[in-house]
């Protein structure tokens, strides 16, 4: 073999040393990136989240669309289990703070929790969160049922001043009563996967009260009246204490019987307290709410009503009435309310003043499904 056939095989055989080891370097880069793309799928599993919540229904109301939670409270807690082949039950939220961000405008929590796959979930959840609150609240792991103790109400009143507009999405104010709700079914038998949001639908388990003044055709065609003023209204006495433990697992119906109670409430004796309305305010023939007031569930048969008004006339005289009735006039057992305010229920109590005989008409709905009464006024 000559020298130059010699140097052409050697660089033959160095050609194939190097092309395995540029095979053997592509394997090993190969390798190294399904590495790499397994670690950024770990890191972008997706967070447990706790969006898309509605009061009631998580379909339009009478307003025509859906009420948000955001609409009534901007904090809830939140409990939730986590079951696989080799657990049961395992905690992973423990009232946790779950706080509606206004920029944002979604629920946030932290530290975030992930879906887990091959898992099952089940959460529940109340609003507010107990931290804003005097009250206590604790779960039965084992039925998802929600007890609050300790639940005491100042009689706020949340029309004041007053509206032309029935507040049915709820509007609170500073240092108003709390308006406790929580998700009575909760959500369970969630599958663990990607990209899923928990969306509760919360049920009031108060009772709200509503009364709206107007004067008849007769009053405002009356050339000599220069003016209708509600001077006051005060409904009383109420229990403004008790303790709350869920039952129910789904929507109370006033249709059913088993329904009609305040069987989850424990209420005190004391302390009682009085409703009030916006005072001195001038009424026509439109509606004018002026009293939206939360009350825990209970009989009705002690409270009575009393309306304070005064018709001003032309000529500067003014003249002054005052009337009385019992509440079960307007939510008595032979109406549809039974004789109860019941958790969820928002009662209306019209009042029309007239010149002869006072005029009302009453009515109780699911919050979003009122039924109203109106009262004529002499």
């Amino acid at each position: 073999m000559s020298f130059r056939q010699s140097i052409e095989q050697r660089m033959k055989h160095l050609m194939v040393v190097l092309t395995g080891l540029m095979l053997m370097l592509g394997s090993c880069q190969e390798e190294t990136v399904l590495v790499d793309d397994e670690a950024v799928g770990q890191e972008a599993r997706q967070a447990i989240g706790f969006d898309q919540t509605f009061i009631d229904h998580a379909f339009a109301t009478r307003a025509g669309a859906p009420v948000a939670l955001s609409d009534y409270a901007t904090t809830m807690g939140v409990w939730g289990w986590r079951s696989d082949a080799e657990v049961t039950d395992q905690p992973q939220f423990i009232d946790q703070l779950v706080t509606y961000n206004t920029t944002a405008a979604k629920w946030q929590y932290s530290p975030l929790r992930y879906w887990e796959r091959n898992s099952i979930y089940r959460f529940y959840a109340y609003a507010p969160h107990q931290t804003e609150t005097n009250a206590t609240v604790t779960i039965d792991a084992a039925t998802g049922h929600i007890a609050i103790s300790d639940v005491t109400l100042a009689g706020t009143n949340l029309q004041d001043p007053s509206t032309t507009a029935q507040q049915y999405v709820f509007s609170t104010v500073a240092l108003g009563d709390i308006d406790w709700m929580i998700a009575r079914a909760g959500k369970t038998n969630l599958p663990g996967r990607f990209g899923q949001t928990v969306d509760f639908t919360m049920q009031h388990i108060l009772s709200k009260l509503n009364v709206a003044v107007r004067i008849n055709d007769v009053l405002a065609a009356d050339a000599g009246l220069t003016a209708v003023t509600v001077d006051s209204l005060l409904i009383r006495p109420f229990i403004a204490q008790g303790d709350f433990a869920q039952v129910l697992d789904h929507t109370p119906d006033a249709t059913l019987a088993s329904d009609r109670t305040a069987g989850e409430w424990t209420l005190t004796a004391a302390p009682s307290l009085t409703l009030r309305s916006a005072q001195n305010v001038s009424v026509t023939r439109t509606l004018l709410y002026i009293m939206e007031s939360l009350v825990l569930p209970q009989d009705i048969d002690l409270q009575t009503v009393k309306l304070c008004y005064t018709l001003t006339f032309s000529d500067g005289r003014t003249e002054r009435y005052t009337y009385q009735m019992p509440l079960t006039d307007a939510f008595g057992p032979t109406t549809e309310a039974g004789g109860q305010f019941l958790s969820g229920y928002s009662y209306t109590l019209n009042f029309v003043i007239g010149p002869d005989v006072i005029a009302f008409d009453s009515g109780v709905d699911g919050w979003t499904n009122s039924i109203d009464v109106t009262k004529q006024v002499p």
